[in-house]
């Protein structure tokens, strides 16, 4: 007993002690802030490298590339959610057959990433991509899709690795992988390469080496649980199951990004100051939500293993002491963004405009106090998905998408850029509410009939 508990840190129920819970999610807060620090640091070598229309190419893309994002993360990190489900009933075989579907599921990304790495000159059309950004923006967007399958299959080892407990395993290889891909970065940089499709290219190689690590340490230490087996192994309810949890998060997504691009269009009209100073912001607030991410992931993998093993109690008792502490965090993230948001974006940016630091600053101003509705939509909503409760996952992302779309439509055009920060701030609270108010009915109809009702 005393060898499990150490593999796996928490049994995320009513008996961890506080200390179990800051074992296990220490580690996730502490790379999180490594990340987004190198992160801070990738943005900074590029504008020290290249001007600010770099930065305006990542900023007319955001949308584009957050839906990019969609596709890889969203997918798999539904298929780690139903993982971890599987390791909480106990089953090495169910976990194997899971796994093994995941990674052909997976393979269908890298089939997709093609097919829309060939159309990037009508995507670059759909968002309103401005022509002196033309010719670097397709560059950087095919590349950045023809990784999405790479940094899929990145994610969905890194959440099995967490999901197992190995939390220290988890941190290094995210923290030794955030530090080789700006090693990588600057070596494209310095050897000729100075442009922003750089770093998408550094990505790509990161990624590979990453998910060739992790498939190694799973094989040692692992086998039990992901030795592959043969399709016909894999019922057709283990595929179904995987593709309506992936589906689900990823749908939830689109639904979102669909949002965006009415947005990205809107906000490409405004200048490159705003653009600019948008991604500026939106990069820092990043940091600031790491330890908000930290604990939605840890409500998610609780709800996920309790979920399997019918312990409900223990699943709210896991999700309230989640909502609380990322209160705490979003006061904490808004006192840091009113009193250091102007020193923060001025050493990000290398020492850009007032125009676009004043920008970026009333977005962290407008932006940030949203962070606790924000928190609340990331928890809930894992633990919705972590129940099965797909159905609400597209609600939530209806719900964002027509907020989106109002703002970029109707208020954008006569507010300018103070909409398309007010867009942000009332579709986290709208969010938020929405989340919370279903987890909490979901989690009563469980806890009177003893299942969740999928979809």
């Amino acid at each position: 007993m005393k060898e499990k508990r150490k593999a796996l840190g928490c049994d995320f129920n009513r008996g961890d002690s506080a200390k179990d819970v800051l074992l296990f999610v220490l580690p996730l807060v502490l790379t999180g802030l490594f990340q987004q620090g190198y992160s801070l640091l990738n943005t900074a070598v590029i504008s020290r490298y290249l001007d600010a229309s770099a930065i305006a190419v990542r900023g007319s893309l955001g949308t584009l590339s957050a839906i990019q994002s969609y596709l890889a993360l969203g997918v798999t990190t539904g298929f780690v959610v139903f993982l971890n489900r599987c390791y909480g009933q106990g089953d090495p075989l169910l976990y194997r057959r899971s796994m093994t579907g995941s990674c052909l599921l997976v393979g269908g990304l890298l089939v997709l990433s093609l097919i829309l790495a060939g159309g990037v000159e009508g995507l670059l059309a759909l968002v309103n991509m401005p022509g002196e950004l033309w010719e670097e923006g397709r560059a950087y967007l095919t590349i950045l899709l023809f990784g999405t399958a790479f940094t899929g299959m990145k994610n969905l080892l890194l959440g099995a690795v967490q999901g197992m407990g190995h939390v220290r395993i988890f941190g290094m290889v995210s923290i030794l992988g955030t530090m080789s891909n700006t090693g990588i970065l600057l070596l494209l940089l310095n050897s000729g390469y100075r442009k922003v499709s750089a770093m998408p290219l550094a990505a790509l190689c990161n990624d590979s080496g990453i998910i060739l690590f992790l498939s190694i340490f799973l094989v040692i230490f692992r086998r039990t649980h992901v030795q592959p087996v043969g399709i016909s192994q894999i019922p057709a309810d283990i595929f179904y199951e995987l593709l309506k949890s992936g589906g689900s998060k990823s749908a939830m997504m689109i639904l979102a990004g669909i949002g965006g691009i009415f947005m990205q269009r809107a906000r490409n009209t405004l200048g490159t100051a705003a653009i600019a100073g948008y991604s500026y912001a939106d990069t820092l607030s990043n940091f600031f939500l790491v330890p908000i991410s930290a604990i939605a992931s840890m409500a998610g993998i609780a709800a996920a293993r309790n979920r399997g093993r019918q312990d409900y109690d223990s699943l709210w008792f896991y999700a309230r002491n989640c909502l609380r502490w990322s209160l705490g965090f979003s006061g904490a993230a808004m006192a840091a963004a009113f009193g250091l948001g102007i020193s923060f974006l001025e050493i990000l940016s290398g020492g850009a405009d007032q125009e676009t630091i004043q920008a970026g600053y009333l977005w962290l101003c407008i932006c940030i106090p949203a962070f606790s509705g924000l928190g609340s939509a990331m928890i809930c909503r894992n633990s919705l998905q972590a129940m099965g409760d797909y159905g609400k996952l597209l609600c939530l992302g209806v719900i964002e998408m027509g907020i989106t779309v109002w703002f970029a439509l109707c208020l954008v055009p006569r507010w300018g850029y103070p909409a398309v920060c007010l867009s942000i701030f009332t579709k986290w609270m709208a969010l938020g509410a929405a989340a919370f108010l279903w987890f909490r009915k979901c989690l009563k109809r469980s806890q009177n009939t003893g299942f969740e009702k999928s979809g």
